[in-house]
């Protein structure tokens, strides 16, 4: 069977249909091929393992075709169909990549593969595609959530939203204190904040800029962090460079955390609704839940008029009832509803005299 290789585009030409032992008839002819005159310039085509000797014979070798060159194999231009069949473990470098040509012409020959039923393909790695793991992400958050609601997973705590819903109340909580840190108190004060009234705090920029605090605490350990949230305005032009950055303080990290740059845009002649989430690194546990934020507009040049007014400001929290409070809560009332019981039964005394209370004995 003739073989010929065509370097420069890296082909293995198979030029008779019939059948070719890869080792043999492809691959040492390739290794001939090489020696010849300046064939080694080209990338080798090939990879090899095995050929060892066991016993009296050798351990069958695993040809692997360096596609990761470019290389693969072309079937015959010829004018009578047929089959180029290939005996051996004859493999791509690069899984799934395609090694075998259908001729150019109008020409019918197939490529049939002949391999050992004792080879294996080793897989390393997970194995899992892209579009398995796009797959695998869209059948579990498209599953129903009534079929998840085992006790201890993960299923089961999220529920569905509308349970979360249900057993979920928000608490808003408006500024226990509130300081100019920097710039100059134009009129009003932070209790002018914890009611929307049209009655403002006004900030005035001095030559530093204009840094407002207020404190909030949320109402319990149980309250989870939820939205800032503010009516205000900021009066400074041009817009593009006067705004109003947010900032929070960062109990983990015992820091200001900038939480977005230009929260408050300048240049707006009419109060408006800003906000932001806020979260647990900002909350501070240990003392009474509190919660720092900061509105702050660095300069570099001050322009006298430049003004903050804040109507209302606020933060949410959202307090989740779980199975293990109303237990608690049930249990603990236990007393109370016995004890009413008891009565209801004492004026009930059946025909032998005696009651029917169910708690048994007091």
């Amino acid at each position: 069977m003739a073989v010929t290789f065509d370097g420069p585009n890296k082909r293995i030409l198979i030029t008779t249909v019939g059948t070719y032992t890869v080792g043999e008839d492809i691959y040492s002819r390739w290794k001939d091929w090489v020696q010849l005159s300046d064939n080694m310039k080209y990338l080798p085509a090939f990879g090899v393992t095995g050929g060892d000797p066991v016993g009296t014979a050798n351990l069958d070798g695993y040809f692997f075709l360096r596609t990761d060159h470019g290389w693969g194999i072309s079937a015959p231009e010829a004018s009578a169909s047929g089959d180029v069949v290939l005996d051996g473990q004859l493999w791509p470098v690069v899984p799934g990549a395609t090694y075998l040509y259908a001729p150019v012409g109008a020409f019918t020959v197939v490529f049939q593969t002949i391999l050992s039923a004792l080879a294996y393909k080793v897989v390393t790695g997970s194995g899992v595609t892209a579009q398995d793991k796009v797959d695998i992400v869209e059948a579990v958050w498209d599953e129903a959530t009534g079929t998840h609601v085992d006790g201890g997973t993960f299923g089961g705590e999220l529920a569905t939203k509308a349970d979360i819903k249900a057993s979920a109340s928000t608490s808003q909580d408006q500024a226990i204190t509130g300081s100019v840190v920097v710039g100059t108190n134009g009129n009003g004060s932070y209790l002018n904040t914890q009611v929307l009234d049209g009655s403002n705090w006004k900030i005035d920029e001095s030559l530093s800029g204009l840094t407002a605090e207020m404190v909030f605490n949320l109402p319990s350990a149980d309250h989870k962090p939820g939205v800032f949230s503010l009516y205000a305005r900021y009066g400074g032009n041009p817009p593009e460079f006067h705004y109003v950055d947010l900032w929070a303080y960062n109990y983990s990290s015992a820091s200001w955390e900038l939480l977005q740059e230009q929260f408050m845009p300048g240049g707006f002649t009419s109060m408006a609704t800003y906000t932001h989430e806020y979260y647990e690194r900002h909350i501070d546990r240990s003392n009474n839940d509190e919660v720092k934020i900061r509105l702050v507009h660095s300069v570099a040049t001050y322009i006298v008029g430049h003004y903050l007014r804040i109507d209302y400001a606020e933060v949410d929290s959202i307090e989740l009832i779980t199975a293990a409070d109303i237990s608690a809560q049930v249990w603990a009332d236990k007393e109370e509803v016995e004890a009413n019981i008891k009565k209801v039964n004492d004026l009930a005394v059946d025909g032998a005299g005696t009651t029917g209370d169910p708690w048994g004995p007091a």
